[in-house]
């Protein structure tokens, strides 16, 4: 499973963090078996390449040997794209000005069935991040009186097409729907050409 980002082009999969060779070669392999490509760089590999971190749709971060100073190597995080791979005694981990919640996590060791579950669950959850931000860019650009006219029009559908009952639930007056109405109908209408 692999995303693609908002411009259409296919992202890196996931970005795997850590120090621990021998874990990761089997991580590595699992995600492959998923057809979910991956890489791995190491602590002092991602030096100077924090940038790096942005080209993948995960992140999985190895914290089971504390590295404090991980958000500012990695750079800008996003939670819901970063995973924190920790153990039974990893203490609390600091996630910066990020509440803890907001990332998810893998307890090491782990069954093949029990990474794959988070990891596809993280992807699941980045792609619907993904798609809402796309459904959001749509708005953007737009007329004012367009966006205004989507809703009160579903408002209108939702109270089975009575008026004076879409107007009490956008706190207007039914007159203030019909005029609307009326504008937007003019906008809408193609407009003759007067041959002179």
């Amino acid at each position: 499973m692999t995303l693609t980002s908002t411009r259409g082009a296919k992202t890196g999969g996931v970005l795997i963090v850590g120090d621990d060779s021998s874990v990761f070669g089997t991580l590595t392999a699992w995600l492959d078996s998923q057809d979910i490509s991956s890489q791995t760089v190491g602590w002092n590999g991602l030096q100077g390449r924090q940038m790096l971190a942005q080209a993948y749709d995960l992140i999985l971060v190895d914290m089971r040997t504390p590295t404090p100073d991980w958000l500012m190597r990695l750079g800008r995080v996003e939670p819901e794209a970063t995973v924190l791979m920790v153990n039974c005694e990893t203490d609390q981990v600091s996630t910066g000005g990020h509440p803890p919640e907001a990332f998810q996590y893998v307890a090491m060791p782990c069954s093949r069935a029990r990474f794959l579950s988070v990891m596809e669950h993280s992807l699941q959850l980045r792609r619907i991040a993904q798609e809402m931000n796309e459904a959001q860019v749509c708005l953007d650009g737009r007329p004012l009186w367009e966006l205004e006219r989507e809703v009160v029009e579903k408002t209108i559908r939702q109270c089975s097409g009575s008026i004076p009952s879409a107007a009490r639930r956008l706190g207007v007056s039914p007159s203030t729907l019909y005029r609307k109405r009326e504008s937007w109908a003019r906008k809408l209408r193609p407009q003759r050409k007067v041959a002179y």
